[in-house]
């Protein structure tokens, strides 16, 4: 369950608004990482606020950055070398 704060003040103005909000599991998508550096992932209702991609355990988690937009999610290989072709499983979470 979701909590948070809000108060006003004596007009009647919002002057606080903590929210508290509930990461929600979605689920993880495995995908053959070639030819890079850089793969967009199309994910229907994934907005660029809210939403959390990162690899699963086990993989170098270092070496791959994501960022959430409207529609999906981008991997980008970090180091400057060529990336190596490889299956990376990633999980998505979202805040409800």
């Amino acid at each position: 369950m979701a909590q948070g704060l809000q108060c006003w003040d004596g007009s009647g103005r919002l002057i606080v608004d903590l929210g508290d909000y509930n990461l929600r599991y979605i689920g993880s998508q495995t995908h053959t990482l070639a030819g890079g550096p850089q793969w967009n992932i199309g994910f229907g209702g994934m907005t660029a606020a809210g939403w959390l991609v990162y690899p699963q355990v086990g993989h170098v988690f270092q070496n791959y950055a994501v960022k959430c937009y409207d529609g999906g999610y981008r991997i980008a290989y970090m180091p400057t070398s060529t990336p190596p072709t490889q299956s990376v499983t990633f999980d998505i979470w979202c805040y409800v």
